[in-house]
């Protein structure tokens, strides 16, 4: 049976396990904190050959017959793919695929950014994107959105189920959990990522296919993703949870005078 915790308390799983909750709450249930992301991986190279990924994590293909407008980076060489049925950038040098900061996630996960600033949340509210989910970051000392990379391409996180490790996938054939679509990893094979919802501009988040504007806490809203600083949507407005005040536009705990 799995081993059920609290969000944020300093004692609540075994050694090599985590909190993890994927609703939001501040309960969860404790899972292996080693899912790390292979290095390397040959997709289709030949022997003792790697594949190139881009920055997203994608593939490189290349054209042979025309180079200049599909070249492969120094150290890696156009190649056919038997098994992929098209030609790619393969070297003898393993590629290690860059590895965003974790923001102050825990090992193997990435924060959620508006902007660049990682999105705080408050534990019970469903305030993160999917695949993400609120965690208490030591190193920020504040609840914040955080989801395992499990190596989906650019900022996208993985599905993972209560096994701990991110969920694959066959393209056409299984299933992903809905937000979430069957995309290739760096490491080779396929795995359920988050799917990138609408673009919205710097001052609005997309909610159920909508781009509806941020708001401080005060300020109106129709739903708590809306709302900013760790407020929640409360009677059409944005409010700080008990026992908290929104100082510089994040809700932080009441300091007794």
């Amino acid at each position: 049976m799995p081993r059920a915790c609290t969000m944020g308390s300093f004692v609540s799983c075994p050694h090599g396990y985590h909190c993890r909750s994927l609703t939001s709450t501040a309960e969860g249930f404790c899972c292996r904190s080693s899912l790390s992301v292979p290095v390397a991986a040959a997709d289709g190279c030949p022997p003792g050959n790697f594949v190139f990924l881009s920055d997203g994590g994608d593939v490189s293909t290349c054209d042979p017959f025309n180079p200049p407008n599909a070249p492969c980076p120094e150290g890696s060489t156009c190649q056919w793919s038997t098994a992929n049925q098209r030609y790619q950038c393969c070297g003898s040098n393993p590629v290690t695929p860059p590895v965003r900061s974790n923001d102050g996630c825990l090992d193997a996960q990435i924060a959620y950014r508006d902007n660049k600033v990682v999105r705080v949340c408050t534990a019970g509210s469903s305030t993160c994107p999917p695949g993400f989910f609120c965690q208490f970051s030591s190193l920020n000392r504040q609840f914040q959105c955080c989801g395992v990379s499990g190596g989906c391409p650019a900022d996208s996180v993985a599905f993972v189920g209560l096994s701990g490790t991110p969920e694959k996938c066959i393209v056409g054939k299984s299933k992903c959990p809905p937000g979430f679509a069957c995309r290739r990893s760096v490491a080779g094979h396929h795995i359920c990522c988050a799917s990138e919802g609408k673009k919205c501009a710097a001052d609005q988040v997309s909610v159920d296919g909508l781009c509806l504007p941020l708001s401080a806490a005060g300020r109106a809203c129709q739903h708590s993703e809306q709302c900013a600083g760790g407020s929640v949507c409360d009677s059409g407005l944005c409010r700080c949870p008990p026992f908290t005040l929104s100082i510089g536009g994040i809700c932080q705990a009441e300091t007794s005078k």
